[in-house]
């Protein structure tokens, strides 16, 4: 009988799991995904060095087009770097990504080399255009029409 009984602490009161379990039946469950406070130090290791990066070699790699990093995500295992880059001063931006998606191994090294230090796996990367600068302009167009 014990084992289906639950307590509250706040309220010092016992409620039955059947009880529990017709109430929340009904209702939807919402539930945040809140970064942990390592991934977010991870994150912006990785934005900070990936930034350098993309100073010293990235106008050999990709040729002429600015790049900017907007985002980095990192899930709670660390294995993987998803990165949002956006891209000025080219027409194709599919082809820079495709550049950079090619060049993934030698960026990696480079930024295993920079985080030696800190990191003990450097995590897989992923890039991704980042499509939010391109819609805010879209959005400022319209508005001065």
């Amino acid at each position: 009988m014990l084992e289906n009984r639950i307590i509250f602490d706040e309220t010092k009161r016992l409620f039955s799991l059947e009880k529990i379990k017709s109430f929340y039946s009904n209702k939807k469950m919402y539930f945040c995904n809140m970064e942990t406070i390592r991934q977010q130090k991870v994150a912006a290791l990785i934005l900070k060095e990936m930034t350098a990066i993309f100073q010293k070699e990235g106008y050999t790699m990709i040729g002429g087009s600015m790049l900017t990093i907007t985002n980095v995500r990192v899930p709670k295992d660390l294995s993987i770097a998803r990165i949002n880059i956006s891209i000025f001063g080219s027409a194709d931006k599919k082809e820079i990504i495709s550049i950079l998606k090619a060049k993934t191994k030698e960026i990696r090294f480079l930024l295993g080399n920079a985080v030696k230090n800190q990191l003990r796996i450097v995590p897989t990367l992923e890039f991704y255009s980042d499509e939010s600068l391109d819609h805010l302009d879209r959005i400022n167009q319209l508005l001065k029409e």
